[in-house]
């Protein structure tokens, strides 16, 4: 059926039968004379379907398969590309760890620099740094917005699928671990100019993540219980 089998008997049966109004039985009896001509006919152009059957398979065959041969696999040559190709990563770590984003600023301390590759006013960047306690109060605010409420899709399915009360905690709670941790941060790098507020800030907000576990956890087993 797949390579036009029936239309090749259908074909056959119209030229050999139909075309000279005979048929192959009555219902009741099988006209051999006839069943023969038929078979003949089909054997006849078997040769023909067969070769163009197989010139079809070759020019399909040939739209899939590469043209040029692929080179021999040898495990010695593919271990010691492989152990090139770690080298180049370990070699290139420094530079993704000091600039994950592959940004390639170069000197930091160019802001003109830095602001004509980020095609960014040179004003933005004394704004910028107007509103931040030096790059520590700007990692801490990015820690905060990296930890804070989700974005409203998220809220909104939150909300969907459990309940309002689920969707207030979740807005509430994550942001005050957004909270806590920019915090601990900024506190943590600001030991050495002011040690005893810093260092009092670390332990209010270990104290505060604490008591916060611990209502949840005593909350969680008063629901198992009831």
């Amino acid at each position: 059926i797949r390579t036009g089998g029936i239309d090749k008997l259908m074909n056959a049966y119209n030229k050999c039968i139909s075309s000279h109004k005979l048929c192959l039985t009555d219902g009741k009896t099988i006209y051999w004379n006839n069943v023969r001509k038929l078979v003949s006919e089909l054997a006849s152009l078997e040769e023909e379907y067969i070769i163009k059957e197989h010139r079809m398979r070759n020019n399909k065959e040939k739209q899939f398969l590469p043209e040029e041969t692929p080179e021999e696999f040898i495990l010695v040559n593919a271990l010691l590309k492989a152990c090139t190709s770690v080298t180049e990563h370990i070699l290139e770590l420094a530079d993704r760890v000091l600039d994950p984003l592959g940004m390639n600023l170069g000197d930091l301390a160019d802001t003109a620099n830095i602001a004509d590759k980020q095609q960014v006013k040179l004003d933005t960047y004394a704004v910028m740094q107007s509103q931040f306690d030096g790059t520590e109060g700007a990692f801490a605010y990015l820690l905060f917005i990296l930890l804070y409420t989700p974005c409203v899709a998220a809220t909104a399915a939150i909300y969907r699928e459990t309940s309002p009360g689920w969707a207030a905690f979740t807005v509430c709670w994550t942001t005050g671990i957004a909270y806590l941790t920019a915090t601990a941060y900024y506190q943590f790098t600001q030991l050495a100019i002011h040690p005893l507020a810093s260092f009092s800030w670390l332990i209010g907000s270990f104290v505060l993540v604490v008591v916060l576990i611990a209502m949840l956890h005593y909350y969680g087993r008063r629901k198992l219980v009831l």
